[in-house]
């Protein structure tokens, strides 16, 4: 009983150490480059797997894929060719990882001014569901606030929360939790 009990208070003593760190913000982009502004090759020499998923089909609109794992991972449920933005855990903000994803968004919708969409904020099942619903919602407007930067009019954007009732990935765990942190871009019909 004792081991288990003193395995229990290291368990919590690591997690009380480990977790500041892990959840440290990272730098929110600044969306004062042009939406046209590419990485350079430097920048993308040694990105791990999930950074090449993040880039695949940056400039193919018209990237086709069943709707497998892959290409949940690729698009979430937003109408292609607009793609998902994710979020750290606890997190609202856009991180500098997924600034490109929205000036990518940008650019389409400025390039097709008929087109209206919704932004919907989605979370993992972590939390109580006011928190998430709430959580959600600061998402979508944060996405939604950085694509006004970009000129994309406020008229053409509304958001939407789900909070964690629509987990596109419901397995438990960090690498679907982290698939369900996200907004997802979707063109009103």
């Amino acid at each position: 009983m004792n081991t288990i009990v003193r395995t229990i208070c290291l368990v919590f003593c690591l997690v009380l150490l480990v977790g500041p760190v892990a959840s440290c913000k990272k730098k929110t982009p600044t969306p004062g480059s042009e939406p046209g502004a590419r990485a350079t090759e430097s920048e993308m020499m040694g990105a791990s797997e999930t950074d090449a998923l993040d880039n695949a089909g940056k400039d193919d609109f018209n990237l086709m894929g069943a709707q497998d794992d892959e290409y949940k991972k690729m698009y979430g449920r937003s109408s292609k060719p607009l793609l998902p933005v994710y979020f750290d855990f606890e997190e609202a903000g856009i991180s500098e990882s997924q600034g490109e994803r929205l000036q990518q968004n940008a650019r389409y919708l400025l390039a097709n001014p008929e087109i209206s969409i919704t932004i919907e904020g989605n979370c993992d099942d972590r939390g109580t569901s006011d928190y998430n619903l709430a959580l959600g919602e600061r998402r979508a407007q944060a996405a939604r606030d950085y694509l006004l930067q970009f000129g994309v009019d406020m008229s053409r954007m509304r958001t939407k929360s789900y909070g964690e009732e629509r987990p596109l990935f419901p397995s438990r765990g960090e690498a679907s939790w982290a698939e369900n942190r996200r907004d997802d871009f979707v063109i009103d019909e």
